[in-house]
């Protein structure tokens, strides 16, 4: 697990270019925007509110990302340590 901004530089290094906003980014705010799409009937408008979700993505080899889940009341804390 890592953070976008140390997973980012990861894939810099290891393939020289900006891997992350060029091919991840932009299929990453497509699945977001696909599910939002797809539950928009189902989300109730709560003046002066918000919700928070939580996505969790994989990435293969071939850096297609992938919906794991998204959590509706997404904790805060760290779950898994982080290893860099």
């Amino acid at each position: 697990m890592f953070f976008q901004e140390e997973f980012s530089d990861w894939l810099k290094e290891k393939e020289g270019s900006d891997i992350f906003e060029e091919r991840l980014k932009p299929q990453i705010k497509d699945i977001i925007k696909q599910s939002m799409m797809c539950a928009l009937d189902g989300i109730e408008n709560r003046k002066n509110t918000f919700e928070l979700y939580g996505y969790d993505f994989m990435v293969d080899e071939d850096y297609k990302v992938w919906l794991i889940e998204i959590n509706s009341s997404p904790s805060m804390d760290y779950s898994t340590v982080l290893l860099f």
